[in-house]
């Protein structure tokens, strides 16, 4: 949306010159809302009023505004200053500086309650733009996760109390934007994890995985300082599961697995840079599937199951 201004008539600095036959050139201009949050301000000018490229009147000259020209305006950061929108470029801008004590209005005390307003209203629309504002970035993480699990099936038959396990998990993991809008992530994540545990009074159960897994987690709440997303992740393994003075207690050394998590909560707080720290917490349940318990009191058919709570924390590096 534009105004026409026939008062208003800007002469451009340069070509005021003797060798033109006219004397001056004046441009009449048309004034258009500046793209910003604020609304332009319509005033005339008081006196004769100098258009600078910059608040400095050491500045390039952009031209001069007779005295009563109307003209299009918004305050600036300093009061005085405020900022003139031309409807076209002129020397490559499409505004320019003008001292607000040559503007009707612009420096009167009704001005600063206006300015005042003005500035409330930019800052809450930021503060409401921040929540999804900026591109949500790639990072890194390397750090530990501990798992509190339970045995279950085959453990339990074997005569192990319900017994807390804590499952130690050194953890890599590469999270990258699935989506335009960076509210879509997914994850990438390769572990080794051991767990030591005393079921019966003379012999401790010890466990080893090595695991590649992957997943997708929602951004549900993203500000500058702090991304928080929640999804669900799968993860294949390799297990060996052996006890002291017995060996391994599967049929096969190696047996394979499968842990999966749902849901996982993350958690990402940059702190220095480039450098953040990453917490998870989730509910983690992994399986061997197909185990045959051995050399203990009995040969027993079934899978190795536990269950529980997860919690972790990383150093990331975002990029």
């Amino acid at each position: 949306m534009t105004f026409a201004l026939s008062s208003g008539a800007l002469i451009i600095d340069g070509m005021n010159k003797p060798s033109f036959a006219i004397g001056a050139i004046v441009l009449a201009l048309t004034i258009g809302i500046p793209e910003s949050f604020a609304q332009a301000q319509r005033s005339t000018t008081q006196a004769k009023t100098p258009i600078y490229r910059s608040q400095s009147t050491s500045s390039e000259l952009l031209g001069t505004y007779p005295a009563g020209a109307g003209v299009a305006y918004e305050f600036t950061n300093n009061p005085q200053w405020v900022r003139i929108f031309f409807s076209r470029d002129l020397k490559g801008t499409r505004s320019g500086y003008a001292l607000a004590s040559n503007v009707a209005g612009a420096s009167a005390p009704q001005a600063l309650a206006q300015r005042t307003n003005q500035h409330l209203k930019k800052n809450a629309i930021s503060r409401e733009e921040t929540a999804y504002s900026g591109a949500t970035p790639y990072w890194m993480s390397l750090g530990l996760e501990w798992t509190a699990a339970v045995p279950r099936t085959a453990l339990i038959t074997m005569g192990a109390p319900e017994d807390t396990i804590t499952i130690s998990k050194y953890e890599a993991k590469l999270q990258v934007p699935l989506s335009t809008s960076g509210n879509l992530l997914g994850y990438f994540l390769m572990g080794m994890e051991s767990f030591n545990h005393t079921p019966f009074s003379s012999t401790m159960i010890k466990g080893t995985g090595y695991s590649v897994g992957a997943g997708a987690q929602y951004v549900v709440l993203k500000r500058k300082y702090l991304t928080a997303a929640l999804g669900a992740g799968l993860a294949p393994f390799l297990y060996s599961v052996s006890a002291e003075s017995v060996g391994s207690i599967t049929e096969n050394p190696i047996v394979f697995g499968l842990s999966w998590e749902i849901p996982r909560f993350t958690l990402m707080i940059p702190f220095y840079s480039s450098l953040g720290l990453e917490f998870n917490l989730s509910y983690q349940r992994k399986v061997l599937g197909g185990a045959a318990l051995a050399g203990m009191t009995a040969s027993i058919k079934g899978d190795i199951d536990l269950g529980g709570v997860a919690a972790g924390m990383l150093l990331c590096l975002t990029f």
